[in-house]
């Protein structure tokens, strides 16, 4: 049945009406896709770093060498994957590493003669193969209070150090704990919490009088004690020794004040206050 042409027309007319508000429909939802597009696209190409990309770059990968009070002062990174070495005649302090908590293999402070404490590193809790060498003004090691556990320790040529109260928290130390040739230290109060060590060497120093502080030791394989000439007791090491003596060839005292054999030290009791 053929419709008559006015109402043929005027359906065309509405079809065409409503296509064209498909249209603007279309184009609307096209625009506005296009809008959110370009957005998600910004913010994907913005050139700053993201929160994990900034964390990233804290991690330094390879060693680190130091070797001014310019280098210490503009260091930002906040974990070392590789060794650390800190030198230089005109290094002062140690404040530019405040943000370093760890690294992870060797740790040397060495030949810094114009360096007086270590008061940057407070924020370093783990350490491996840590060395303080021949830092000739240096007089405490405060700055390592929140260090438990290291592979080995050093203190050696710190001619000018007065106290060891820093390593307060240090817990355990899994290879060789040294301290050596220091001209002002009277004890190791700062050893206190020591519980394990597989060997200690301590010898030339001149001031040191006794071995109180190692009162904690449970755990100790060998021990050298040599030339400290003040040094006269040794009841630190009675906790250890009661448990079971060492054999002849691990244990070493020698060239001290007294220079007691290991049944000696255990027939003389624990330290008393």
């Amino acid at each position: 049945m053929h419709q008559p042409l006015g109402t043929k027309m005027k359906t065309q007319k509405q079809n065409i009406r409503y296509a064209n508000k498909d249209i603007k429909m279309t184009k609307t939802l096209f625009t506005l896709l296009s809008i959110i597009v370009s957005i998600l696209l910004f913010s994907c190409s913005d050139d700053s770093p993201t929160e994990v990309e900034k964390d990233k770059e804290q991690v330094i990968t390879g060693d680190v060498i130091l070797s001014s009070q310019a280098d210490v002062d503009s260091f930002t990174g906040t974990s070392i994957l590789g060794s650390l070495y800190i030198t230089g005649e005109d290094i002062t302090n140690l404040d530019g590493l405040s943000s370093l908590t760890s690294i992870r293999d060797i740790f040397e402070v060495s030949g810094n003669a114009l360096l007086t404490n270590l008061n940057g590193l407070r924020n370093i809790t783990s350490v491996r193969y840590f060395s303080i060498i021949s830092n000739s003004a240096l007089t405490n090691l405060d700055g390592l209070s929140n260090i438990t556990s290291a592979t080995s320790l050093q203190v050696s040529a710190n001619k000018a150090l007065m106290n060891i109260d820093g390593l307060i928290n240090l817990t355990s130390v899994d290879d060789l704990l040294q301290i050596t040739g220091t001209d002002f230290l009277t004890n190791l109060d700062g050893l206190g919490n020591l519980a394990s060590v597989d060997a200690i060497y301590i010898f030339l120093n001149s001031a040191l009088t006794n071995l109180d502080g190692m009162s904690s030791l449970t755990s100790l394989k060998f021990i050298w004690i040599d030339d400290n000439k003040v040094l006269k007791s040794f009841c630190g090491l009675y906790p250890r020794l009661s448990s079971g003596v060492l054999a002849d060839r691990y244990y070493s005292v020698s060239g001290n004040m007294v220079n007691p054999s290991q049944q000696q030290i255990i027939d003389d009791g624990p330290c008393t206050q």
